[in-house]
């Protein structure tokens, strides 16, 4: 059950303190920029409710920047803890997939995401213009800038090159009539989709047909040389998808920060989310979120938390963005957005914040 008295003493700001870290606050002026849906897939597991808490605590100290969904894929009835999550969030939607199958196991992993999205866009008659679809794995900094996008005009991050569909046998086979009125390499370019899609509601419409469609052909294949489309399944359906509509996606390269050590990454200091996606390794420490597939991070009577990590002589004052620096933004974030959650859901009892002694853990980074 939720305290009241909790409640009194949340104050978000202290718990969070500045909302961005890398790029100044915007004063957006074009009232588009606010008629946005941002929807999140998930199964139903502790694995992506501390995932989810994480986001969702973000997006609350953005003030709730667009509508937010979080898409549900599992069998039966929802499990106690996300019954407890849609009380504790009445400004979030839930939305459960209705299909008998789970899409976590070993042979449709991967398809949770293009089946939802599918099943939620046809059945949902949604206010907004525009659509946003990511993972649970996901930090805001800031609102996303979608200024541009348009029917006609999606938006994504850069991701994997669209190139295999003309290079690799399968591939091309796969891509079949889609790919035979394609130039290479230009035409290839608008398709380097991957981790964020924002498109018109009407466009994503159409592509999701397409992008669960083309995702379950591709497991279902399950293509020894190319494994089935392996992990990045639902990119490869979704590619082929805009493809087929010869919807061309506008590519921002520094949409998010999920590679720190990439030499390009360390240039830039202006994202509008962290995807961490990929783990960390600094010497012998390591984090991962497949590290922790419990509920551990939001038990009420738990410690657990993202720890603090060993810091080299440099430490966090580089001008690049270290592993370290990347690390402790968002270990710092998450933990708060788990200690603010605990304060919403837990008895009174006392709340350990992590990372009490850096308190001002946004302007070291």
């Amino acid at each position: 059950s939720r305290s009241s008295a909790a409640s009194d003493v949340y104050k978000r700001q202290q718990i969070y303190g500045p909302c961005s870290q890398f790029s100044e606050t915007k004063d957006i002026k074009d009232n588009r920029f606010y008629k946005a849906h941002h929807v999140f897939s998930t199964d139903c597991s502790a694995y992506h409710d501390w995932q989810s808490v994480g986001l969702i605590e973000s997006w609350l100290n953005l003030n709730k920047p667009t509508n937010l969904t979080r898409l549900i894929s599992c069998d039966g009835p929802l499990p106690d803890p996300i019954l407890e999550m849609k009380k504790t969030y009445p400004e979030v939607n839930f939305y459960q997939v209705k299909t008998a199958k789970s899409f976590m196991n070993s042979s449709l992993a991967f398809l949770n995401k293009p089946t939802s999205v599918h099943q939620w866009i046809l059945e949902v008659d949604i206010a907004e213009d525009f659509v946003i679809v990511t993972d649970p794995d996901w930090i805001l900094l800031e609102p996303f800038d979608y200024r541009g996008v348009d029917k006609g005009k999606p938006l994504t991050a850069i991701g994997f090159p669209a190139d295999h569909f003309h290079e690799h046998p399968t591939w091309r086979k796969i891509c079949g009539k889609i790919c035979d009125d394609l130039k290479y390499p230009e035409d290839y370019q608008g398709y380097n989709v991957g981790h964020v899609y924002i498109t018109h509601k009407d466009d994503m419409k159409k592509l999701a047909v397409g992008w669960s469609k083309w995702s379950h052909y591709i497991r279902e294949r399950n293509d020894p040389d190319i494994q089935g489309g392996g992990h990045m399944v639902d990119m490869f359906g979704y590619q082929l998808s805009a493809m087929e509509q010869r919807l061309k996606h506008e590519i921002r390269e520094y949409f998010d920060l999920s590679h720190p050590d990439d030499p390009k990454t360390a240039k830039v200091f202006h994202f509008q989310a962290l995807h961490y996606c990929q783990g960390i390794r600094m010497g012998d420490f390591h984090w991962g979120k497949h590290d922790v597939v419990n509920s551990s991070y939001l038990d009420c009577n738990g410690t657990a938390h993202l720890p603090l990590p060993p810091f080299s002589e440099k430490g966090l004052f580089s001008v690049k963005i270290t592993q370290e620096r990347y690390y402790l933004m968002l270990a710092g974030i998450l933990n708060r957005g788990f200690a603010a959650y605990k304060l919403r859901v837990c008895k009174d009892q006392p709340i350990v914040l992590p990372f009490s002694n850096l308190t001002h853990v946004y302007e070291l980074v």
